[in-house]
Order: structure tokens, then sequence, then C-alpha cells
């Protein structure tokens, strides 16, 4: 037959089985335009949905207007009043129609079924409604078509083409049939099909896994463009819709069709209409505030990773508006050009009504939010953005044509009327240029012409696919009736048909992987004969340019330990430096001098850190009122209980903005108790007045001086002090015996305090319901208090010269820089480092992933 390019001077209709086919035809017309000097009409190529909308329209055939696909689903909504069904019963009406069923002929045969009675009362309720308002369905088209048209209908009309259809339903075939008394009703056989004669090249291959045959198949598939540039090429998988993203990434540029709401740019705009519907998660608050369709410049960027990171020590998922001003006005003089506030401002200042409005009103207010906040941004957008954009423009026109349909909504409903638009709603993007790769699902591939196609996918449980017959209609009847996909006769027939098609194909590459362990079988429709070997040149292997100059070097191995010395005399970070450098210089590096932190993650509920904080918080107030062992035993239990509730209120007002919560009113109860606990713990030692509280010391080693804090200094009867580290999570006291000191607070606190005061001990106080103990070293003479762990008068001496020694060398090792990946214990202190992606301790050390399982 003629090239495409003949069509558009036959006045020749050509009909495609979907828009995808007709896309792909126009751009093979297209291209070869641009080899012809000729200027040409642009022949009529579309869906066949789409021309019956345009024939009945255009015929006036009557007075009833045209359902759309997503108008006919809301009036399924609404009249099912389950969403979920909906598509299911829209699929059912339009198989109805298409196969030319009788409602009372299927409630003949319904034998009971719920499904089915409930659609048939349904699908009488839509037609009914249909009638009553001058509706007409998209599947009713053919028929009422086929009963209306006459010749004249068909001037300037010489011949229809059909393309891609698979099976054609008994509706269509009868419109065909009559149109065909007056004009030409052929199939359309693609130009490149009919030139795909000759020697076939057929290779087949089981992968291990599923990475691993995706990766071979875009090599191959990249290998065939590279080695000819004009090829026909395509990934054919039946598995798409879970391996599509993956594949996408492998083919960079390459796009493939997929939900309007899948696109970043409109996940951004109905992350932000989603704020009228509930309060502000975190993760949609921090989504928005890094997004590159709401920054409008570097300072937006900057401003907004700050109140990100305030935001997730928020102990709550849903942040509060008040929390997000506060946030921007802390950090708005470092970036004064930031346009956060005023946008955000704009936002809420848009009071959504409660009452409710038609969905063309919705639709403008969604319209004032988005521009309210800034979206889609200022930056300049690639063509399959601004067509995204334009689609989302087009979405919004539609939820205007529901008026009709819902009348008033509430704001909910119209958003959720957007969001279901918006993932039913199938897009990929059009390139100017003609893109010789193709990506498609198994069902969608008919009607295109290829020079070598890669299958995947194609285990025996995959292919021939699981029978889908749509719950609504007679099981009996679909089968009868050969309605696609409803039993396995019928999938087997239809696998059989398209695998002959495709292995027509000159080059075809089948294959199929391991899951879960299981290994993988052929689907037995592949020919026996065809070895399960490569017979191609596919393992040449294809590099982007950064692979390429990666590649292009030789690995050279630098050991640098070593960072900038501190200039500084003074170091922030407390004993927590001292601690780290103790555990791994790197992280020492990491934390203190390049301030590369991991943000916190929101959760529900109060965190550990919270829970030590304000435990801190409590004894602090507690032993500034109590202030010595002998007032806390004087005290009598109910007065001991009300001053102990008082201030667990007091902090928690002090701490949380919004106190009416579940988890804060557990977390008061928590404290009431194990504060109670506590007390009586203290009441049993030997008699103690507070000396200090949070005390602030200046430790000078190696000519640095660390600002240190003691939760708590007692002073004995013999006048010598003992300090204490309040402590709510674990803690391990062998770390004072190590050489490196890893566990350096306490001994930094006794360090601090020794040659200026007699010191009898040091503890941890575990702060924990139901174990509340101290855990410490004393001194001999400090009889009955930690029989476990007493150090003799000269050996305690000799200790604390012990920790200076230690703690110095630690300060030494910071102060020059050393930064070495020396994790302590084997690893141990990895298991709770997010710096890993930094110091990248997988690949310097190769047996630390085995040690740290």
């Amino acid at each position: 037959m003629n090239k495409l390019i003949s069509l558009s001077q036959q006045q020749v209709i050509v009909l495609t089985a979907n828009q995808q086919l007709a896309g792909h035809l126009h751009q093979q017309f297209r291209m070869e335009l641009n080899q012809n000097s000729d200027v040409l009409a642009t022949p009529s190529i579309l869906p066949i949905e789409a021309w019956l909308r345009t024939f009945w329209g255009s015929h006036l055939f009557g007075e009833q207007i045209v359902l759309s696909q997503f108008q006919e689903h809301q009036l399924w909504v609404q009249i099912s009043k389950h969403s979920d069904m909906a598509s299911a019963l829209q699929q059912a009406w339009r198989l109805l129609h298409l196969w030319q069923m009788d409602l009372d002929n299927i409630n003949k045969i319904a034998s009971g079924s719920l499904e089915v009675e409930a659609f048939i009362s349904w699908a009488k309720q839509f037609s009914e409604l249909c009638r009553l308002r001058l509706w007409i369905s998209e599947a009713e088209l053919a028929h009422q078509i086929e009963q209306r048209i006459i010749p004249q209908d068909l001037k300037g009309t010489k011949e229809l083409l059909l393309a891609g259809f698979e099976e054609i339903a008994p509706a269509y075939l009868a419109l065909f049939n009559k149109i065909k008394q007056w004009i030409p009703v052929n199939q359309l056989v693609n130009p490149a099909i009919e030139s795909q004669a000759g020697e076939k090249k057929l290779a087949a291959a089981v992968f291990k896994d599923s990475e691993t045959e995706v990766s071979a198949a875009t090599n191959w598939i990249k290998n065939k463009i590279a080695q000819n540039p004009d090829a026909k090429v395509a990934l054919i998988d039946l598995r798409l819709s879970e391996r599509q993203e993956n594949i996408q990434k492998l083919f960079n540029q390459l796009s493939c069709k997929r939900a309007l709401a899948e696109f970043e740019i409109v996940s951004v705009a109905l992350k932000i209409l989603s704020l009228n519907v509930h309060h502000l998660p975190y993760e949609i608050l921090s989504y928005l505030l890094q997004s590159p369709y709401l920054c409008q410049n570097q300072p937006d960027f900057n401003i907004g990773a700050m109140i990100d990171a305030e935001c997730r020590q928020a102990e709550t998922i849903e942040i509060p508006i008040t929390l997000i001003f506060k946030a921007i006005q802390k950090w708005q003089n470092h970036y004064p050009n930031h346009t956060w506030l005023t946008r955000w401002r704009r936002l809420f200042a848009i009071n959504l009504p409660d009452q409710k409005l038609l969905p063309s009103q919705w639709s403008h207010l969604f319209v004032e939010q988005l521009n309210a906040l800034g979206w889609p941004g200022q930056r300049v957008f690639t063509l399959e953005e601004y067509q995204v954009i334009t689609r989302w423009q087009e979405l919004l026109e539609q939820l205007n044509e529901l008026d009709v349909i819902h009348g008033e909504i509430s704001k909910l409903t119209a958003y959720q009327c957007l969001y279901q638009l918006t993932t039913h709603t199938l897009f990929q993007a059009q390139h100017n240029r003609f893109s010789p790769i193709q990506i498609f699902d198994i069902h969608q591939c008919n009607g295109y012409a290829f020079d070598a196609i890669w299958v995947m996918g194609l285990n025996e449980e995959h292919w021939p696919c699981v029978p889908t017959p749509n719950p609504f209609l007679p099981y009996s009847l679909q089968k009868k009736l050969n309605i696609p996909h409803s039993s396995a006769e019928q999938e087997l027939a239809y696998a059989q048909k398209v695998t002959a098609r495709l292995l027509a194909t000159s080059e075809v590459y089948l294959s199929c992987s391991n899951r879960l362990d299981q290994s993988a079988q052929f689907s037995r429709l592949i020919p026996l004969n065809l070895k399960q070997e490569s017979t191609f040149n596919d393992n040449i292997p294809v590099l982007n340019g950064y692979e390429m100059l990666f590649n292009s070097k030789s690995q050279e191995q630098l050991l640098d330990q070593m960072g900038y010395p501190i200039k500084t005399d003074t170091v922030s970070g407390g004993s927590s430096v001292l601690k780290r450098q103790a555990e791994c210089p790197f992280q020492a590096f990491a934390f203190y001098r390049l301030h590369a932190t991991s943000l916190d993650e929101p959760q529900i509920g109060i965190s550990a850190k919270t829970h030590g904080n304000l435990t801190h918080r409590v004894l602090d107030l507690l032993w500034s009122d109590i202030k010595n062992q002998e007032n806390l035993i004087q005290m009598n239990p109910a007065t001991l209980q009300q001053l102990v509730e008082n201030t667990v209120q007091q902090v928690i007002n002090e701490h949380f903005i919004n106190i009416n919560n579940v988890f804060i009113e557990v977390e008061k109860l928590r404290l009431i108790q194990v504060m109670i606990e506590w007390l009586n713990l203290e009441k049993q030692r030997p008699a103690f007045r507070v000396f200090a509280r949070e005390a602030r010391k200046i430790l000078s080693l190696s000519d640095l001086k660390f600002n240190i804090t003691l939760d708590r200094i007692d002073q004995l009867e013999n006048n010598q002090l003992f300090l204490i580290d309040y402590k709510t999570g674990s803690f391990d006291t062998r770390g004072w015996e190590n050489a490196r000191l890893q566990q350096p607070q306490l001994p930094c606190y006794a360090v601090a305090v020794q040659p200026n005061q007699a010191l009898s001990g040091i503890a941890f106080a575990q702060i924990k319901s139901g174990e509340c103990k101290f855990k410490g070293l004393h001194q001999e003479t400090f009889e009955g208090y930690f029989p476990e762990q007493v150090v003799s008068t000269e050996s305690w001496s000799s200790l604390i010269n012990d920790w200076r020694q230690s703690l110095t060398k630690l300060a030494l090792e910071f102060k020059t820089g050393f930064a070495a990946v020396a994790p302590a214990d084997n690893g141990k202190p990895c298991k709770n480092c997010q710096l890993q992606s930094l110091c990248r301790i997988q690949e310097t050390f190769k047996d630390y992933s085995n040690e740290n399982e």
C-alpha cells in the first residue's frame, strides 16, 4: 500500500483502536512529510471514540449531549454511592452496549448474583437519568449512529481505514457493515509491516531477577539504535505497570504513558489543594518547601530547607500554621529575598466557604489558591512540563462539566473529583521528533511496525493472562459472546494471535525472569525449538556520558585522615565532641566541623529526645523547690504528689503549643508516675543537699575550651561532691574503662570539678519506670551506696588522672583535625549513625556489612 502521506490526498479517515496509536501514526506522517517537499494537509487519523463523538455532534442526530468519560464515571459514583465500583460499572455499561446485550435477557440469567442484580438496577437508573436530562453515553453512540446514518452523512469521505483493532465489538461491526453499503471500510496495514518479509532472528533468555531482565533489555535496545539510528525498536512488557518507573529511568528522556497525577508538577498542585480537606501534614509541607515548582529563587530553597528542619522537630505529623510563620520569621533575616512568607499568607487568607458550591466555582477557587502560592513557579519549563500544565488546565475545565452531574458539592467532594480526574487521565508527552524507541504493554502494540522488539515478562503464569471478567455481568454470557479477557479460552486465543504477530517481526528477543526464588518457566506459547540463549551481540555496554568519563580513568587510592586544624580555642558541643571522637574520629569531624547532621523524622507521639528533655526539666524544677533530702523526706505523700503534678503540668505547658493531645496526656501521666518512683528512691540515699543544678563548667584540654553542663551536683555530709547525670535511655559505664573513653560525659565533669573540690563519686541516674536506679563509681569512704563498683581512695585519684590523659588525647585529635573513618567496637557506633553515605564505610571496609547485619 502507499505511505501514510498519500492518505492526505485521498479523503480517507483512519480510525484507530486507541489514542496512542493515533498519535504514533501522526508522528509517522510528520516523518514522511519531512522527506517530501510538497505542502500537504494533515490526514484524518483519530481514535474511534473521538470520531463517533465528532460524527454525532456534526450531524445533529438529536438533542442529546454526549457525556464525557469522566462525567459518566461521576454519574455512576452518584448512582451507586460507591466510588471504588464506578470504573467496573462504567465498563459493564460499555460492554452491555458494544456487545449488544439486553438488560432483560441479563436479568433472566443473573442466577441470583447480587452484583448482576445491583448493576441491572443501577443501569436502569442511569438510563432514566440520561433520558430525562437528554444525555447519551459514549458506549451508545455506535448503535445510535448505525440506526440514523444516511449516505449524505459520509459526503467527502471516500474510505474508512481501521488500525490496531485486535477484535471489533459487534456494535462497531454493525456500524461498519452499514457504512460499507456506500464507501469501503478496510484494515490499514502499516507499510512498515508489509515490508517485514524474509529471514527472522529469534532468541530467548531466562534472567535471574527482574532487575537484570530490564537492564539487559534496555542495553539491547540501545545497542540496536546505536547500530542503526533509523531503526524502529520496541520494548513490550507484560508487567509494565509495576516496572514502568525503572524502565523510564534507564531510557532517560523517553516518556511513558502514565496517570497525570504521577507527574511531579501536578502532584505539587494536588498537595497544595489537599490542604483544603485536612490539616497540614508534615510530609506535604516538606515536599512543598523544596519543590522547584514553588521556590522562586535560591533564598526560597534555602529558607525552605531551614523551615523543613524546624518543623521536623515538632512532636506531631500535622504542623500548625503558627509554627510555619514562626520558623519563617526566625530565618528571614538570613534570607531577606525569600518570598515564602508573603505567599503562605496569601494562601491562608483565602478562606474557602464551608457551604456547597458548583464544581465550576470550586475550580475557580482552586486556581486562585494555586496562584496565591505561586504554582507552577517561574522556571523555564521543559516541553513535557508545558504539555502537562496545559493538560492540567484542560482538566480544570472538565471539572466545570460536573455542574450538570452533581450540582452543588462540598470542597471535599470537589477535591476528590479533581484527584480522581488526574488519576484516571493517562498522559504521554508528545515530542517534536519521531522517537525510534517505543514502550508498550502487550495489549497496546497492535498496529505498530518495528524492526526489532524485546518482549519481557513472558513467564508461564503471566502469558496467557489470567481472565478478568466483569463482575457485574453474567460470566456465562461474557464467555458465550467471547468478550475480551472474560475467559481462559478467550485469553488463550488472544495470546496465540498476539504471539504470532510479535514473532513475525524481523528481530525478536523474548525473556522472563525468576521471582521470589522460584525458577521461571517460559510461557507454553513460546516455540519449543527457540534456543534460550542470546544470538545477538547484546553484551556491548551502552554508557552515558558520565559513565564513559568515570570508566576512562584508572582507580586511585588516597588515604586522607586529616582535616584542617582548629584555629579557635573554644569548642561548641561540650562532652559530646569527645564522645564522638572516641567512637569514630570522622563522626566528630563531620558533626562538629562540617555540621553534617541528619534531619529529624517527625513521628506520632512523643520522641525519645523529648522524653529526655521533659524529664530533665521536671527534675530541675522539682529540686529547685525541694533543695535537699531532708525536705524531701519531711514532705507528706499528698504534698509531694501535688508538687510533682503541678511541676509536670508547668513543663508540659512550656514545651507544647497544643496540649489537648492524647499522647501528651499519656506523657503527663508517665512523668508523674516516674517522678514519684524516682523521688522515693532518692529518700533511701545517705543525706545530701543539691549543690547545683544545670551547672556550667569550662573544661580545658589541649588548649581547647569545652563548655559542659552538669545535670546535678550533690553535696554529701562529708562536704564532698557527687556528680549525677540523668538518663532516660540506655547507657553503659564500661566505656569508662576503655582506653579511648567512649563514655566521656561524667569523666569530663569529674575532671572539671576535681582540681578545685573534693569529689566522692559519679553516677548515671536511670529515670525509667520500674527500673529507677543509680549506676556509677564512688570512693570506698562512701559506704553502702554503690557496692558493685567501689574504688579505693588511692585508685580514685589515679583514675581521675587517667581520664584526664585520655580526654586530653581525644581533644588533641579533634584539634589537629584527625578524622579517620575508624569506628570503635567493630563498627558498633555506625548502627545509630546517619553519615554512612558521607564516610562510605561500606566501600572502605569490605567486611563492614557482614559484621553489622
